[in-house]
C-alpha cells in the first residue's frame, strides 16, 4: 500500500476557516466536471516537498487573502473525500483570525470570491441544498466536533 500524497483543506480555510469564531469563510466556485458553481471552503493540493500546515496557509493566502498569512492554524483531522474511486487523503485545518479579513478578495486564478456565513446559518444552507460540495460538508463536520 503507497501512501497517498497529502493536500491541504483550508477554511473555517481547504481546512476551515474561522473568523472570530463567529463566521465561516467560503469560495463560489465553478466547477467544471458538475457544469456548477459550488460554494465550498478553500482547499487546494500541497506541492512537492510542502508540509500540510505550510499548504494550508498557502491556499489561504492565495483564495481569501494576504491577512490570512497569519492566522492561527489548528489540525482539525484527516478526511478521504471519495474512498470509493479515489486514494486522496485530506488534511482539514481550521484557520482563525482575531479580526475582520478583507473580504473583498477575489482569487486570481479562478475568479472565486467570498461569502461569509455566520455558524447559526450553516445549517439552512446545507439544508437547502445550497452546499453540497462532500470536502466542506465533511470539512465542516470536524470544526463542529472540535468546538
Amino acid at each position: 500500500m503507497t501512501t497517498p500524497d497529502t493536500s491541504a483543506l483550508t477554511s473555517p480555510a481547504t481546512g476551515v476557516n474561522g473568523w472570530a469564531g463567529t463566521s465561516y469563510g467560503l469560495l463560489t466556485v465553478h466547477r467544471f466536471p458538475v457544469g456548477d458553481t459550488l460554494l465550498e471552503f478553500p482547499r487546494g493540493g500541497a506541492g512537492a516537498g510542502e508540509d500540510a500546515a505550510a499548504a494550508a496557509v498557502r491556499e489561504m493566502v492565495e483564495e481569501m487573502g494576504p491577512a490570512w498569512a497569519g492566522a492561527t492554524l489548528k489540525r482539525l483531522g484527516t478526511i478521504h473525500p471519495d474512498s470509493g474511486l479515489l486514494t486522496t487523503e485530506v488534511t482539514v485545518y481550521a484557520a482563525h483570525l482575531d479580526y475582520a479579513p478583507d473580504t473583498g478578495h477575489v482569487e486570481g486564478i479562478t475568479g472565486a470570491a467570498q461569502v461569509w456565513v455566520s455558524a447559526s446559518g450553516m445549517p439552512q444552507l446545507i439544508g437547502s441544498g445550497a452546499i453540497t460540495d462532500a470536502m466542506t460538508l465533511a470539512a465542516l463536520a470536524l470544526a463542529v466536533c472540535a468546538r
